[in-house]
């Protein structure tokens, strides 16, 4: 079925693209018949498809949409002749439909960035619902396409391997040093396990990296879980996570909950493979149900059509 706006397939740019989620919504976008497009004002490390238009062939590529999906801020942020977000503010002048998907930090410490009126915001955890009264919680969308476990799973045949995200900067709820400590504890006790940090690894070879490990750690500190918890959960991954500000909202257990010390946390999983397999389980079924891709792409398509 092509979505179609005054007779014509209609049309969606989307701006920025925050840890592939945009891509993954042009993906499936497309596939539901929206002329769906991203644009970026730099290109990343990860090797995500996206458009560099320069700043004015941003500009005009986003005059050609019916409407725009902002994530995080608009493209020019601003101030220009004094107005902060002002290609935003030009374009639901001329009649535009606008889109404001937050992120994370865009919002929990850094709110007064956007200041334009969106027709509909959305947030990617729930937690981000106490800052923006009136947002809906999109999940973050997985690619289920891309993220699958591998069959037949690895057997463990040397150490136990225990991946973490090595952020680049801080901020980021991942406590790189407990981690690092928690390891080398259960190193002491005999334990055969290694640490593996994800740096600047491409996207398409994220799954190869999930399916490598053992146990996943995500974030720790904030009580929300991160995009890498539910791609490896999709892997069939087991998953430490700190879910406390955003429980009431999953309706699932999927993640293993941090009990506040993880070197004894991890020492449960290692000793435990029933366990594990019981959490990477319910780990994959959870964000088949929640955060597929085609699913999160059809809600925003929903949400597109009542705008217009």
């Amino acid at each position: 079925m092509v979505f179609k706006i005054r007779g014509l397939k209609m049309k969606v740019v989307h701006c920025h693209n925050i840890a592939g989620v945009p891509s993954s919504l042009v993906k499936y976008q497309r596939r539901s018949g929206i002329d769906a497009s991203l644009v970026v004002r730099h290109w990343h490390d990860f090797g995500f498809p996206e458009k560099l238009p320069g700043r004015y062939g941003g500009l005009l590529t986003l005059l050609s949409a019916d409407l725009i999906h902002y994530h995080s801020t608009s493209w020019i942020e601003g101030p220009l002749l004094g107005i902060r977000n002002p290609d935003a503010r030009v374009l639901s002048l001329l009649g535009k439909h606008l889109i404001l998907h937050y992120h994370g930090d865009d919002l929990r410490t850094r709110p007064s960035r956007v200041s334009f009126e969106a027709d509909h915001v959305f947030v990617s955890t729930p937690d981000l619902l106490e800052y923006e009264s009136g947002a809906e919680w999109l999940p973050n969308p997985v690619d289920l396409e891309l993220f699958s476990p591998s069959s037949p799973r690895p057997t463990v045949t040397d150490a136990f391997k225990i991946g973490y995200y090595e952020p680049r900067w801080t901020g980021t709820y991942v406590p790189v040093q407990e981690i690092e400590h928690a390891i080398e504890k259960l190193k002491r006790e005999g334990f055969q396990v290694e640490g593996v940090p994800a740096h600047a690894i491409r996207y398409d070879m994220m799954p190869m990296f999930y399916r490598s490990l053992t146990v996943l750690i995500d974030k720790l500190q904030g009580g929300f879980y991160g995009l890498m918890a539910c791609e490896a959960a999709a892997c069939g991954i087991p998953v430490v996570a700190s879910t406390a500000k955003v429980r009431c909202h999953l309706g699932a257990e999927p993640f293993f909950e941090f009990s506040g010390d993880l070197a004894e946390d991890l020492r449960y999983l290692l000793e435990d493979e029933e366990e594990r397999k019981r959490i990477a389980e319910n780990g994959r079924n959870y964000v088949e149900n929640r955060h597929a891709a085609s699913r999160i792409a059809e809600r925003t398509i929903d949400i597109y059509r009542s705008l217009t």
